[in-house]
């Protein structure tokens, strides 16, 4: 009897220290989580394609579309040029740090000559990841909550909310972007400025695989005066063609071939 009884208390002992072992590790594997990964930069910066700058005036087609995308291209440019600078920081920072459930990059960069200084913050809950971008200038200022965004864990889809800047904290851009099945990213900007006549306005840029004549397309929508610009073009050709109604009062598309030059469309 006393040979089950020291195996009972043994096999009890056994048991206990298992689950001190199990319970162990599961707070192990608490305390050390994995970071989420930050999402690619093109999640932020839409390709302008450098073939689309204005040309001569007997390519009025190319042209039309060339004036739609640059207007954005210019806005894009001097708006984001701090922010993405920073989020391309980052993503070449090391690797974070773990605080209170919040996971941190720090990083500083130039912008020009001029010192700045980016911290990106990530708290993970349930299947999605809550970011912030706080940037700081030297001698300038300090903690500005530039942009804030969500994704999906696995950055299959997401969203960043962009302020203007600093002396104007005011909401400025709003960016939705997908990464498709064949790895490239379709992304939207949408002018989310409070009271502005075009706000709700929005250009949109992806890559299809439904049409090898024409693979790449912009989106524009205009909310002042209420028209959608579709401009389809050829990556490897620079091919293309715009629908534009306000500009030629029709809702036909107008062409262009690998020289610029205006075509009849097929």
């Amino acid at each position: 009897m006393k040979f089950f009884f020291s195996l009972k208390n043994t096999l009890s002992l056994l048991t206990i220290l298992t689950l001190v072992v199990f319970m162990s590790a599961c707070t192990k594997e608490d305390e050390n989580p994995t970071a989420p990964e930050v999402p690619p930069t093109a999640t932020m910066v839409m390709e302008i394609d450098d073939a689309f700058v204005s040309k001569a005036a007997t390519q009025e087609n190319f042209n039309a579309a060339a004036l739609q995308v640059g207007v954005w291209n210019v806005v894009l440019t001097v708006s984001l040029a701090i922010p993405v600078a920073a989020f391309q920081a980052i993503t070449h920072s090391q690797l974070p740090t773990f605080v209170d459930g919040t996971w941190v990059w720090d990083s500083d960069f130039n912008v020009g000559a001029i010192g700045h200084n980016a911290r990106l913050e990530a708290t993970v809950v349930g299947n999605n990841v809550h970011w912030k971008m706080y940037i700081s200038k030297d001698n300038a200022f300090t903690d500005f909550l530039w942009f804030t965004g969500t994704s999906v864990v696995g950055n299959t889809s997401g969203q960043w909310l962009l302020n203007a800047e600093p002396n104007n904290p005011t909401a400025f851009l709003q960016i939705d972007w997908e990464v498709n099945n064949n790895g490239t990213t379709q992304i939207r900007y949408t002018n989310i400025i409070p009271g502005h006549n075009d706000k709700g306005g929005f250009i949109e840029y992806g890559v299809t695989e439904n049409n090898p004549a024409f693979d790449a397309f912009y989106t524009i929508y205009h909310t002042d005066g209420d028209f959608q610009v579709d401009i389809e073009w050829n990556r490897a050709t620079i091919a293309g063609r715009i629908k534009n109604p306000n500009h030629f009062l029709d809702n036909a598309w107008h062409c262009w071939d690998s020289s610029f030059q205006s075509i009849d469309c097929e």
